[in-house]
């Protein structure tokens, strides 16, 4: 399995996808990771200089959004079955967003402050169910934390 860095993960969002599916090209590796199902394009950001000042919305909701579908639609096949059921009720495979004194509270518990992005995706879905071998769950903020605190062991490896 091939890992992305957050900046190579964002650039092949936006990027088209090849033919044959979603490759993860990080670090000179490469995978095919959904050979059949499409992967949703993310609008492109115009402006991600923090020198800029300029504040920079991410469209997470809408990518999300069109994620879930692709994922619990009727092309998805034997995929979509192993999805809770309040998954397919809602259409929708993340939660509801995080307060904003929930975001706060993890900024506090971590000491340091949260990328914008990060900060952005939250307050559209407070985590994220598992969907592949390629992305697991996204924790809630209750539950972000330091790997050294939420698993010692493997920080030691």
């Amino acid at each position: 399995m091939a890992l992305m860095c957050p900046r190579c993960a964002l650039r092949q969002l936006r990027d088209p996808m090849p033919r044959g599916g979603l490759r993860l090209t990080c670090s000179g590796t490469a995978k095919t990771v959904f050979p059949r199902y499409p992967t949703p394009r993310m609008p492109p950001v115009t402006n991600l200089s923090r020198a800029s000042g300029a504040s920079v919305s991410y469209p997470w909701r809408e990518l999300l959004r069109e994620w879930s579908r692709l994922w619990l639609g009727p092309d998805a096949g034997e995929v979509e079955r192993r999805f809770p059921d309040w998954a397919h009720a809602n259409g929708w495979l993340g939660a509801s967003g995080a307060p904003r004194t929930d975001i706060e509270a993890l900024e506090q518990r971590l000491g340091a402050t949260l990328p914008s992005s990060y900060r952005q995706f939250l307050l559209a879905s407070n985590g994220w169910l598992h969907v592949n071998d390629a992305e697991g769950p996204l924790l809630n903020a209750a539950q972000v934390g330091w790997l050294k605190d939420l698993d010692p062991e493997l920080a030691q490896t």
